[in-house]
């Protein structure tokens, strides 16, 4: 599978808060919440955190539902110890590519 990414500042933002990876069939993207501090950082942690998820599992669901709970506690530990971060938050989109079928899941505003 050959996958290209992309990502743009748009005309409204000075910087981009996004986030993206990938890793064998699985494709995440993390959009931090522009306006709120630190949005950068909460899609870079929440796309490092889905990224380390096992795709083999026998119920993707389940994993990806334990991995996503993970990654918002790591946010809140992490917001908890850098005050800068306090408030931050990002939205997120992941893809997995199986033979016969796409999975797609996300949470707030960004769609696949």
């Amino acid at each position: 599978m050959k996958v290209g990414m992309a990502s743009h500042v748009g005309k409204v933002r000075v910087n981009n808060e996004d986030s993206i990876g990938w890793k064998g069939t699985l494709l995440v993207l993390a959009d931090g919440m522009g306006g709120h501090r630190a949005g950068e950082v909460a899609s870079a942690l929440v796309v490092e955190k889905v990224l380390a998820l096992d795709t083999a599992a026998p119920d993707f669901k389940t994993a990806l539902t334990k991995t996503l709970n993970l990654a918002n506690q790591a946010l809140l530990n992490y917001a908890d110890e850098h005050e800068e971060c306090k408030g931050m938050g990002t939205t997120v989109v992941v893809v997995q590519v199986e033979v016969d079928r796409i999975k797609v899941a996300h949470i707030g505003d960004s769609r696949a």
